[in-house]
């Protein structure tokens, strides 16, 4: 339980965080900057998270057997790419852009649909059935997403919240797929989630850069002062990651998505303490039933897919 509910705690400080680096100094100095703010950032996000972890896993000895390029060589590694390619550069951009335009409250209430979408693909890749009950959860959440975009905002146009929904998209899959790799090839959560990031760093160097032609910003942004923040957004990302795989290779996607999901609750806690902005009671009723309904679509799922899925 320790290790979904920290993880869910550490991402949602993350969230506040980045949302602030992103906003400020060399992000807003012009059109460009801001047009490519949301995707270096992930890519720097994910690069120094990447490293930290290999610090982690090189100074610990527990970790030091644990070889990615072995667990490559696999079937499930390979699982492990297609995963860290929907929770990295897909999943990820998704969720900066969000941060961007939607801001951290509601892209961290938003995207906490993955859950139910997870729970929707379990059903169609690894066969499981989905319960009343876990229907009746996914209409709840549809109606918490509605209101929330319903609502009225300062800050953009309510499209804008198709990145904070495509985010829960590439996250639902990334936590079937990494679920499913670990306990079929039984891969280290550690070495899961090295493959993870490594894969995501790959995906933003050779293909998202440069096809925005966002090298140069890149260099700009190594540069300056604002990259030992990012040192720390990242620290905060490697923590949570760590403590979330490790709450998967526990006790399984659904209970660990259900712990983890109680980053909504810190994040606007968080959001409160630092921009000082309590949510109105409609807000709180959508954020209730949002949660009500991932809740009921983590809990109520069947505990064991039939043999032969995936």
């Amino acid at each position: 339980m320790f290790y979904g509910l920290g993880s869910g705690f550490l991402w949602a400080a993350q969230t506040v965080l980045l949302s602030v680096v992103l906003g400020a100094g060399i992000f807003t100095q012009s059109a460009q900057a801001i047009y490519l703010a949301p995707f270096v950032g992930a890519f720097l996000n994910d690069a120094v998270s990447g490293v930290w972890l290999l610090l982690f896993r090189k100074s610990s000895r527990r970790f030091r057997g644990n070889s990615v390029l072995h667990a490559l060589r696999t079937g499930p590694g390979k699982w492990l790419l297609l995963s860290g390619l929907f929770g990295g550069p897909l999943g990820m951009s998704a969720y900066v852009l969000s941060l961007s335009y939607v801001g951290p409250a509601d892209t961290a209430v938003i995207s906490a649909l993955y859950p139910v979408l997870g729970s929707i693909f379990a059903r169609l890749f690894l066969k499981e059935d989905l319960t009343r009950k876990q229907l009746a959860g996914i209409l709840l959440s549809a109606a918490g997403v509605i209101g929330m975009v319903g609502l009225p905002r300062g800050g953009g146009h309510p499209v804008y919240y198709v990145f904070s929904l495509a985010c829960a998209l590439f996250w639902g899959l990334e936590a079937v797929v990494s679920s499913h790799a670990m306990k079929q090839g039984n891969v280290p959560f550690e070495t899961a989630l090295q493959i993870r990031q490594w894969t995501s760093v790959l995906c933003y160097a050779a293909l998202f850069l440069p096809l925005l032609r966002a090298w140069g910003f890149t260099g700009q942004v190594l540069t300056d002062r604002v990259l030992l923040l990012f040192v720390l957004t990242a620290l905060l990302e490697t923590g949570s990651y760590l403590l979330y795989y490790k709450s998967i290779s526990v006790t399984g996607a659904p209970k660990a998505m259900s712990l983890n999901i109680t980053y909504i609750i810190w994040s606007i806690f968080l959001s409160i303490l630092i921009f000082k902005k309590l949510p109105t009671a409609f807000e709180a009723v959508s954020i209730g039933v949002l949660l009500a309904g991932v809740l009921m679509v983590v809990k109520f799922g069947r505990k064991k897919p039939p043999p032969g899925a995936l």
